[in-house]
């Protein structure tokens, strides 16, 4: 593990891997202001690891995520909001305390995996995550009624940020509206404790799963173009979707190569940040193949930074991953870096450099 002090001022990437490439880190210690100084930069908390993503890969379609936040200072709720907070405390208990894990916690989650969309984890353990040391300060707004939990969410505290981490309900009281309800909760905590910002996840673009984050109001988005947090009203989100972007430039270094280049989709662009030894695989989701030696499984390649908005010419290789005793086929597919062979600012720039690369192989 590492201790994240670095990470206080800026991020030192690896420069093997492009910056909107997926990065984990699994410190030993975490101080309650190195959370926020992450939180600001669009890290969360997985287990008890802290990732970095632009994108994510749900059944294997890879969708741009945009991250959001609250500012406590002035929060207020608007009517209807009101009215979900009224009917819950007005039919139920509502509790904050330390989060827990029991048999009860376990019922809960496990009914609400029966209607919850999205990719979930399959119990609380492996979402709160295995270490000896507990790297989180956790707090958990527990609803209930009489002695049968209603429904729960754990959030963690930071030194003037929190971070919400999940919530689960039994589906027999979907009808008061516990998703939104445990947010508004988690969000007068951090106000009663003098917090500034709360950390509510991302949203996925092409995906309505997560935008329930959005009901609370008041939302800022990361531009991670200007690494600056901005009011979801003053921006275009479509603009800020990763995946949009880098396929939009890439269609442009096609046009530029006279559309003799084939957009391929990599979805294993996350394994590096899972595995040091997968560390030179391709962290880009998307890229154009220029040329491809069919008999070395070489190819060259463009990709698209959304975050450093440039043009990567790459060497790469194509490879398969094997079970070492029943060979069977674990990872097909698997893009790995052989050269970076320069960046580049426009389209024609980076198609000129492919194709003189092409020409010199029949020289």
């Amino acid at each position: 593990g590492v201790i994240l002090s670095r990470s206080l001022k800026e991020y030192r990437r690896s420069p093997e891997r492009p910056a909107c490439a997926t990065r984990r880190e699994a410190p030993d210690v975490l101080a309650k202001e190195q959370l926020d100084a992450l939180l600001e930069r669009g890290w969360y908390r997985v287990g008890q690891t802290m990732i970095w993503c632009e994108v994510v890969t749900p059944n294997e379609a890879s969708l741009g995520v945009i991250w959001t936040r609250v500012p406590l200072a002035g929060y207020t709720l608007r009517k209807s909001l009101r009215r979900v907070r009224r009917g819950v405390e007005r039919d139920l208990d509502v509790r904050v305390v330390p989060a827990q894990i029991s048999a009860e916690h376990e019922r809960v989650y496990g009914l609400y995996l029966t209607t919850a969309r999205g990719e979930r984890a399959p119990d609380l353990a492996t979402v709160r995550g295995q270490r000896p040391v507990e790297l989180f300060d956790t707090w958990a707004v527990e609803i209930w009624d009489g002695d049968a939990l209603a429904s729960f969410s754990w959030f963690d505290r930071g030194e003037s940020s929190l971070q919400s981490i999940l919530c689960a309900y039994d589906p027999a009281y979907a009808s008061y509206g516990l998703g939104i309800y445990t947010l508004l909760r988690e969000i007068q905590y951090g106000i009663d404790h003098d917090m500034d910002f709360f950390y509510a996840g991302y949203i996925i673009c092409g995906d309505p799963a997560m935008d329930y984050k959005l009901r609370t109001g008041h939302v800022e988005v990361l531009d991670r173009r200007e690494g600056e947090w901005r009011a979801i009203e003053d921006v275009d989100l479509l603009q800020l979707d990763p995946m949009a972007r880098a396929r939009r430039a890439l269609l442009h270094a096609r046009h530029a190569l006279g559309s003799d280049g084939e957009l391929r989709h990599n979805p294993h662009h996350s394994v590096g940040a899972h595995s040091p030894s997968l560390a030179r695989c391709l962290g880009y989701p998307l890229f154009v193949v220029c040329d491809e030696h069919a008999e070395g499984r070489l190819m060259t390649a463009i990709a698209w930074d959304p975050v450093e908005s440039r043009y990567e010419l790459l060497r790469c290789m194509s490879a398969t991953i094997r079970d070492s005793r029943s060979d069977e086929v674990l990872i097909d597919n698997l893009y790995v870096v052989d050269t970076s062979l320069g960046f580049f600012d426009g389209a024609h720039d980076v198609a000129r450099a492919a194709l003189a690369l092409r020409f010199r192989r029949f020289d």
